[in-house]
Order: C-alpha cells, then structure tokens, then sequence
C-alpha cells in the first residue's frame, strides 16, 4: 500500500488555477469518490491542488501494484485557509475511502505515541513551536 501525503505550511492555496486535463477526469469518474454537480468546483481554487493531489494518489491505486492507497493533506491547524478548503474538498466527496486530512500537530502527537525517536521533538520544534515567533513580532 501507499500513502501520498501534500504538506502545506503557510500556503493560502490561492492563485491561477491550473490547465485542466481530461484526464483528470477520467481519473476522477474511475475513483467514483467524487459528487458529480461538485467537479465544477474542484477545478477552481482553492480546491484545485487538492484534487490533483488526489487524483494523483487515486492514478496510483488504478494502475499500482498496491492493495490499498490514499491521499493526505497535511498542514498546521492555525492554517486556516487550509482548514477552510479541506472541509470545501470534503463536501466535494461521496465517500472517503481514499481522503485524510491531518493536522501537523495531530500527526506528530500520533507519531509520538509510537516511538521516542528524537527527530520527531526536532521536528516538532522547527515546525511547530510557533512560540518561536514571539520574537519576531
């Protein structure tokens, strides 16, 4: 199996959509995830990555080797415009058998209840102990 994970950090997911391809939706009716009056706005922004994102994963899963596969959208809870444009995708979907999102701080809280390894409080310090910050403002 496999896992296609998109992190964003800051990112507003806004900015000229991209050239749509018919095979994007191909792809898109052989998942059969995704609510048919709602593909007009999966190929705007800011819903547009997400879905190339997930096509990409759900391309994988058609023609893969694999068993099992999904697509997840990671990014830092205080990201709001993320947040926003996930539950727009969400509402997008009829099932969501191949959509995660997860929040940085949920996903290395997850990963931090599986090992000890010290790379994980590294990473939680740079990317996210926003107290960091303080300084600079």
């Amino acid at each position: 199996g496999f896992i296609g994970i998109e992190v964003k950090y800051h990112e507003n997911l806004i900015g000229k959509a991209a050239t749509h391809r018919s095979r994007y939706d191909e792809v898109a009716e052989a998942m059969g995830c995704f609510k048919a009056h709602k593909l007009p706005s999966l190929k705007t922004q800011p819903l547009q990555q997400i879905w190339r994102d997930h096509l990409l994963a759900g391309s994988l899963n058609q023609v893969g080797p694999f068993d099992d596969g999904f697509f997840a959208f990671l990014y830092p809870q205080g990201n709001q415009r993320c947040a926003g444009a996930v539950a727009q995708y969400r509402e997008c979907l009829s099932n969501l058998n191949t959509f995660e999102d997860w929040t940085l701080e949920d996903f290395t809280s997850s990963i931090k209840r599986h090992t000890s390894e010290d790379w994980v409080e590294k990473f939680h310090d740079r990317y996210l102990n926003f107290g960091k910050l303080a300084n600079f403002i």
